[in-house]
């Protein structure tokens, strides 16, 4: 090998390098603004678990909102609906939780 070939393929190596380091380097960035958006998306997640974690609570200890909802006869049917709501919202949670945990 002459020392042309040599400086050529050391030459070619440090493109390469270069090369790896800028498509790591956009991915890093790529990743790191998905992280933040699934942050903000489970502090979102997590105002709304606690929304409908309050509607369930307020509604099994009474209260007005119970109080109506017994009278028109529908308080285990919206009882039911509230309870399903805040176990799909903390299903949304656990999901996010995961894939922050993964990222």
């Amino acid at each position: 090998m002459t020392l042309f070939a040599a400086v050529d393929d050391e030459i070619r190596d440090a493109r390469d390098r270069a090369r790896r380091r800028d498509q790591l380097t956009r991915q890093r960035a790529t990743l790191l603004t998905q992280i933040e958006e699934v942050r903000g998306m489970l502090a979102d997640l997590e105002r709304q678990l606690a929304k409908e974690d309050r509607d369930v609570a307020k509604l099994e200890q009474g209260g007005f909102a119970a109080l109506l909802a017994g009278l028109t006869g529908s308080k285990e049917e919206r009882l039911a609906r509230e309870r399903a709501e805040a176990v799909a919202a903390r299903q949304r949670v656990t999901g996010q939780r995961t894939r922050l945990s993964r990222g």
